[in-house]
Formats: C-alpha cells, structure tokens, sequence
C-alpha cells in the first residue's frame, strides 16, 4: 500500500463527477431519464489507483478476483440511485438464486457453499459513492479475506444460504440514515464504517474517503495502515439487543406512525434516494434525524 494515494485518484473522481453531470444534462435533453454510468468498471480502476495494485491487461481469470493480486473489488453508486444501493455478489454461490434442492426435497451434499474463496483472497475492497450530512462523498474500506470477524460473518450467512433461509446473491449495505431492513427501521449514521447483512453488523477499516467541496472532491481521510487493521463484528442474527450504532430500532409501523404516515407511504417516501444534480434529497425526518 503506498504511503499517500496517487493524484490520479482525485483527478477520476472528478472526472467521474463532471461524467455524471455532463450524462444527465443531455439524457434529460434527449428523453432518457436518469443516467449513471458503469460503476464497476469505476471501482475497479479507482481501486487499483488506490492501492496501486494493477488490473488484468486482459480477461480477467476464472476466480481471479477483480485487479491483479486476486482481491475483490465491490461498489455502488447512492448518489442518484433509483433503489437500495448494496454490494451484490460478495460471495459467490454461483448463478443459482436458491441451493438447488433434490426431487424428495432434500440437498445434494455437493451443492453446499463453502467460503474457501476467501483463503486465497487478499482484500475485499469495497467502495461507494454516497453522502454524510447531505455531501457527496466516495468512501473506500478494506477487509482482509482471513480477518476472523468477516469470516464468521461470511460463515453465518453461508449457513443461511446452504439453509434454504436465503437467495444466492449474497448482499452487503453501508451506513445510512435510516434504512428498512427485513421489516425493521434502523438509524446507523453515514459516518460509520458499518456493513450489514442478514443480521449481521460488521465495522470494517476505513482506507479512503473523498468529499465534496464546491465542485470538486477532496481527500479527507487516508489511512495505509487500514489493511492490518481488523474488523469487529458489533451484531449478530440472534443478538437480542439493537445493534451498538443504533440508536433508534422501530418497525415499519411504528416509524410510519411516528412521522404520521401509513406504512404505504412510509416505504414511498423512504425510497426516494439523494441525488447531487437535482439536489432532491431523500425523508432525512425519517427517524427524527
């Protein structure tokens, strides 16, 4: 990891950012509503600027990972996104959207995932674009494929899945203010470097992170030392108590109550996401934030 990021870091989110203004302008112009662009080509080059790992100069390998010493790069855009942004794919149990069951109802011992991608992989890196207090801003964090914490995580949800409890595309979210979350409403501040998934909480090291200022991004945090860092597992599926960075934990209907909304337009007006071009931000009243 080098001592301070590369200046080209800055100069493609810049580049990303002016892209993305320049792509909305003529989409609206020209009849074809919202526009992103391809935000997994984006973490993937930013990702190697970052660590100054190289990409594949050709087709990346089977299981290869995403850039050049096997790790995984993972991103999402919430800046003007049009649903939930998460991770898609952290792990990968193949194209199957449920573990393919036997004509008595049972499981083929072979179709059981085990997260032994993890043994060989690096880093899971994962970046996003999204907001803290109402500013765009790219935020990378970094776990390593052996830190205990993450794999008991990895090795929880692996269970739901070899379970039957869950679908195969394996989904981590980030910190936001507020979220629905299998019928609960959670207020975990964007600042925090939280991952969640099925019950799951998870603080991960924070790398990277840019935020905007004027037109312009800025680096406000740059830590190399965040590769040896570990994770700390906060919360767990069967943990009775909230989770430490919660400090409100409503259901849908009590928090559509609370803002006076049915549960209908509880879920409308939650939906509505932030973007920077149009400034229309999303319900920050959601949980009296």
């Amino acid at each position: 990891m080098p001592l301070e990021p590369h200046e080209d870091v800055l100069q493609l989110l810049n580049h990303h950012h002016n892209f993305s203004i320049i792509g909305v302008e003529y989409s609206r112009r020209y009849g074809h509503g919202r526009f992103q662009q391809d935000t997994k080509s984006w973490t993937e080059l930013i990702s190697s600027v970052i660590t100054q790992i190289r990409g594949y100069d050709g087709d990346v390998p089977p299981g290869g990972g995403d850039i050049e010493d096997g790790s995984d790069v993972k991103g999402y855009n919430a800046l003007d996104a049009n649903d939930s942004p998460r991770w898609n794919g952290v792990i990968h149990v193949g194209h199957q959207q449920t573990r393919p069951t036997l004509t008595d109802g049972g499981y083929a011992e072979d179709s059981a995932y085990s997260p032994t991608e993890f043994d060989t992989m690096p880093y899971l890196i994962l970046c996003a674009w999204h907001e803290i207090e109402q500013v765009p801003t790219f935020s990378v964090w970094i776990i390593r494929g052996n830190d205990q914490d993450f794999r008991t995580v990895i090795n929880g949800i692996a269970n739901l899945f070899n379970t039957g409890e869950i679908t195969g595309n394996i989904q981590f979210f980030g910190p936001k203010n507020g979220q629905i979350e299998r019928t609960r409403a959670y207020k975990i501040h964007e600042s925090l470097n939280v991952v969640f998934s099925n019950g799951y909480y998870l603080q991960m090291p924070l790398l990277y992170r840019a935020r905007m200022v004027g037109d312009r991004y800025v680096q406000s945090v740059w830590d190399s030392n965040a590769v040896n860092q570990d994770c700390t597992l906060l919360h767990g599926p069967d943990d009775e108590s909230p989770p430490p960075q919660c400090t409100e934990l409503l259901t849908a209907g009590e928090a559509s109550e609370l803002l006076d909304l049915t549960i209908e337009n509880f879920r409308e007006s939650y939906s509505e996401h932030p973007s920077h071009v149009s400034r229309d931000y999303w319900r920050r009243d959601l949980l009296m934030i």
